[in-house]
């Protein structure tokens, strides 16, 4: 059984994979993923361009700890909604209460979404242009 005694389906398996790899370090290094990305976004918020590593180590285990919580109680809502996996509108129901999370999840899924869709009708515009080509029409 999964958290709250309920099944936890394949895309909640992937939700928490990518979790853990973005922990895991990448080939080569002894930095994870997370790690590695946590700088940047510590120098765009005032800190040193290049932070004490016990610095990032710190955010690394309080970013992760914040997303196995957030993740958590995602599992929890979906069960509790009776759904086998997470989706976005588990993850926005837990943090309804913060405006700014809240907002600026939405903005990431309407970004990811709006990206998503452009890259699929640039897939089928090389699709139709090709089938023009070998059909021997054009534009």
């Amino acid at each position: 059984g999964g958290v709250g005694g309920g099944g936890v389906s394949a895309g909640v398996v992937v939700a928490w994979s990518c979790l853990l790899g973005m922990a895991a370090p990448r080939r080569g290094t002894k930095r994870s993923n997370l790690a590695a990305g946590l700088p940047p976004m510590m120098y765009g918020f005032g800190d040193d361009p290049h932070p004490y590593s016990d610095s990032v180590a710190l955010m690394e285990g309080m970013v992760r700890e914040h997303l196995y919580e957030v993740l958590g109680a995602a599992v929890r809502v979906a069960e509790w909604r009776g759904k086998e996996e997470v989706n976005d509108i588990d993850i926005l129901y837990c943090v309804r209460q913060d405006p700014k999370k809240f907002a600026r999840i939405r903005h990431l899924l309407t970004t990811y979404e709006e990206v998503k869709r452009v890259k699929d009708s640039g897939k089928r515009h090389i699709e139709h242009s090709e089938k023009d080509t070998e059909d021997g029409g054009g534009s």
